[in-house]
């Protein structure tokens, strides 16, 4: 009995490296598209040289090429407040191909004060755009993302 329960496990063993070695990208591609596309949690990108004032970046690229971006805009500076934008760009890890690439749309946030018991002051924005399905599946499959400050204007 104990003979037959070897076997049966090295049979599986075998099995199972044999599939692994059928895998190719297409397939590992079809899992994470079959996920529902790529997400980001917590992208930051500094406004300002102190660093008090951010965009915080949670977004989503579906494989159908909808793009959509959940902004946290926060601000550690008493009574200024900030409107600026970002460029993004997605792109192909394996040769660094540019994919998609845009500019924000501008958001702002007033600066802390008394009303915020002098805490660090946070609005939100949201923004959706679209980029070629072909290509956002390409990203979803070698991923590789960048935003940087474009504009800031004080107010």
């Amino acid at each position: 009995m104990k003979r037959i329960w070897i076997i049966s496990v090295c049979v599986v063993a075998l099995l199972g490296a044999f599939l692994l070695s059928c895998i190719t990208d297409e397939s590992i591609t079809s899992v994470v598209l079959a996920q529902g596309g790529y997400d980001r949690k917590d992208y930051g990108v500094k406004m300002n040289d102190a660093g008090s004032q951010w965009f915080h970046l949670d977004f989503h690229v579906s494989p159908d090429g909808h793009i959509h971006v959940h902004e946290r805009l926060t601000n550690d500076v008493y009574y200024e407040g900030w409107c600026g934008t970002y460029s993004f760009k997605l792109s192909d890890v394996r040769d660094d191909t540019t994919l998609f690439q845009a500019d924000s749309p501008e958001a702002c946030v007033a600066g802390k004060g008394p009303d915020t018991h002098n805490h660090e002051r946070t609005e939100y924005a949201e923004w959706d755009t679209n980029m070629d399905p072909s290509a956002a599946q390409r990203f979803i499959a070698h991923p590789s993302e960048w935003a940087g400050k474009k504009t800031l204007r004080g107010f």
